[in-house]
């Protein structure tokens, strides 16, 4: 029977610790700048419904967010409904490219709440890397999964958290968006407006310095940028205005 090491014995050291875990690299792409108010106006915003917004109240989403769109002035909206469950990273890609061809200043994707948030975000990313200012809408639980893949995936992505379930109802899930309205406008239109990490709540999109050097660059420019993005209820506005009309919407569906 072997003996027992004495009490005094050292242990011996360890020279080398292997991690089984996988190396996860970074990425820095940078956001798309963002677009002026007058291209706003006059060009097709892109609404994208990944087939989450089918669920419950959900469908309630997109119709309130036109409405609000419209009083800003936006003229034109692109609608389109795709599943990307399961989707790969380059058929994300490549569905970003045609997403892209549709002449879309900015795009907002909906909706990241479970499982389908890291392809939903991978989609938001793609956008950007075509240039399209994206905002991506999530919902819990999905919210922190979306927020993971940005940290990992982007320099920059705005995602903004509706405070919502599927079984709220219309009025909620209005009243949701309503709330949710600054910050999207915010990540639309203001790339330099705040920052936020994977894990925050707070903020509404993880974001870099570098992304400053969209703002309008003369005087005028950002006074009248200031104008409009107040006049259409971002944090800065005292109330929202009421709607009166809703931006005409060019319907596209995919099966």
């Amino acid at each position: 029977m072997p003996t027992p090491p004495a009490a005094s014995a050292r242990p011996r050291a360890v020279d080398v610790i292997l991690d089984p875990r996988a190396r996860v690299e970074r990425r820095a792409l940078p956001p798309a700048p963002r677009p002026e108010a007058a291209r706003l106006r006059h060009d097709p915003v892109l609404l994208y419904d990944n087939g989450k917004l089918a669920e419950g109240a959900y469908p309630e989403v997109f119709p309130r967010l036109r409405e609000r769109l419209a009083e800003c002035g936006v003229a034109r909206v692109i609608a389109r409904r795709e599943p990307i469950r399961g989707a790969s990273g380059e058929a994300l890609r490549e569905r970003a490219r045609a997403l892209s061809a549709t002449g879309a200043v900015a795009a907002v994707v909906a909706l990241a709440d479970v499982g389908v948030s890291p392809a939903t975000a991978l989609l938001a990313i793609a956008l950007e890397a075509e240039g399209v200012p994206t905002v991506c809408l999530t919902a819990d639980p999905g919210d922190a999964l979306a927020r993971a893949v940005a940290s990992h995936q982007a320099e920059a992505l705005g995602l903004v958290r509706l405070d919502l379930t599927s079984d709220a109802g219309a009025p909620a899930v209005r009243a949701a968006v309503d709330r949710a309205w600054p910050k999207i406008l915010d990540a639309l239109t203001r790339p330099d407006a705040g920052r936020a990490t994977a894990a925050g709540r707070d903020s509404s999109t993880i974001q870099s310095p570098a992304t400053a050097a969209t703002r309008p660059s003369s005087g005028r420019g950002r006074w009248r940028a200031r104008r409009w993005w107040s006049r259409c209820g971002g944090p800065t506005a005292r109330s929202p205005v009421a709607s009166r009309s809703s931006a005409r919407s060019d319907n596209i569906e995919a099966p």
